[in-house]
């Protein structure tokens, strides 16, 4: 991948840069690198700035909204999240705005807030659904039923299930 930023980087295209810094970006978060996930999502945010892509930009906020979710700043990455919510609807970019919803709700879910992650999970649900994207829907339903296992109900159980959930999560 660092070769082939290189070449773009040569070619001056910087929409294929902001990709490829998202991708770099997602990788480093799949093998636990969170700096230099970090670094890459940074980098691509001020690309897509720069060339004005409101759905490079919502995807981008969504991996750094994750970044910060695993350095354990939950409600900076809710924030960010809600951020990139408002950018993907503005755009009407369902699968950003399903795929951060899941996202919304794992921070919830992670927070023990369990009927807002369900309410997040339900709704992304919905729209991977209707746009027969099969392997979010399977990735949501998964999650669903993590957090919907857990015992009783209210805020008392969902501390138990932050619980469950983490360790489902980290395994």
């Amino acid at each position: 991948m660092a070769d082939g930023l290189a070449a773009v980087e040569r070619s001056g295209n910087r929409r294929v840069r902001a990709q490829i810094l998202c991708r770099l970006g997602e990788a480093n978060l799949q093998i636990g690198e969170v700096t230099e996930a970090e670094y890459a999502f940074t980098r691509a945010l001020e690309t897509v700035r720069s060339v004005g892509d409101p759905v490079g930009e919502c995807y981008v906020l969504r991996g750094l909204a994750i970044v910060r979710w695993r350095q354990g700043s939950h409600d900076a990455a809710y924030e960010m999240l809600e951020q990139a919510m408002a950018i993907a609807t503005r755009a009407h970019e369902y699968l950003a705005i399903g795929r951060i919803r899941l996202s919304l709700g794992e921070v919830a879910a992670d927070r023990g807030r369990h009927a807002c992650a369900r309410e997040h999970f339900a709704a992304a649900l919905e729209i991977f659904e209707r746009m027969r994207a099969t392997r979010w829907r399977e990735q949501t339903l998964r999650l669903m039923d993590e957090v919907g296992a857990a015992p009783g109900s209210g805020e008392a159980a969902d501390d138990d299930a932050a619980a469950a959930y983490a360790r489902a999560s980290s395994g």
